[in-house]
C-alpha cells in the first residue's frame, strides 16, 4: 500500500511543484551520466547532493524506512523500491535499492542495477561536523530500438514518513 501512495505522491508533486506537498531532503542534487555502450544502450549514472540531516534527527522526522527511486526516460517512469534505511554509524546512512527489470514493452527501460552486484544504493556520509554528502551510483540499460535522450531524463528519490507528506530528493543534469 506505501509503495503506491508513493507512486501516487510522485507523479502528484512533480505534476504539480508549486502545491509544496514534500520537504527537500537534501540540497544541490545532481547527477551526471556517461554512456557505456550503444548496442544496447547503458547509461552509468552518478548521483551528488548534500544533506544537513543526520540519525540522530530520523525520529522527529517520522521516516518510516522506506524509499522510492523514480527514474523517467521520456515519460515512462520506473520505481525502484528501498524497504529499509540502514544506519551504519552517526556518520552514514543509506538506502539500498532493488535491482529493477520492467517488462513493459512500450517503456525504453530494460533496468536499472549497480555498477557492480544488483541493488544499488544511495548512500550518505558525513564529510564535516554538520553536512552529509550524497553519493550514488546505478547503470540504466534500454531496451533494443529505444535510444537515449539526456533531455527527456527524471530522476527523483521520496524518503517516506510514518505520517505526512514524504522528503524529496529531484536530481538535475549536473552542467558541464
Amino acid at each position: 500500500m506505501k509503495k503506491w501512495l508513493a507512486c501516487w505522491l510522485v507523479m502528484f508533486a512533480v505534476a504539480v511543484p508549486a502545491l509544496s506537498i514534500a520537504a527537500e531532503f537534501s540540497q544541490n542534487t545532481q547527477y551526471r551520466e556517461e554512456v557505456l555502450s550503444v548496442a544496447p544502450y547503458r547509461i552509468k549514472y552518478v548521483l551528488t547532493g548534500q544533506t544537513r540531516i543526520q540519525p540522530s534527527d530520523f525520529p522527529a522526522m517520522a521516516l518510516d524506512g522506506q524509499a522510492t527511486f523514480v527514474y523517467a526516460l521520456a515519460g515512462k517512469d520506473v520505481f525502484v523500491y528501498s524497504d529499509g534505511l540502514y544506519i551504519g554509524s552517526p556518520s552514514l546512512y543509506l538506502w539500498p535499492f532493488q535491482p529493477s527489470v520492467n517488462d513493459d514493452p512500450t517503456n525504453p527501460i530494460s533496468s536499472i542495477t549497480a555498477p557492480v552486484g544488483t541493488g544499488f544504493a544511495m548512500m550518505f556520509s558525513q564529510k564535516d561536523a554538520q553536512d552529509y554528502r550524497l553519493s550514488g551510483e546505478f547503470i540504466v540499460e534500454l531496451k533494443p530500438g529505444f535510444t537515449y535522450d539526456p533531455d527527456h531524463v527524471r530522476m527523483q528519490a521520496v524518503y517516506l514518513t510514518a505520517m505526512g507528506a514524504p522528503y524529496i530528493d529531484v536530481f538535475r543534469r549536473q552542467s558541464e
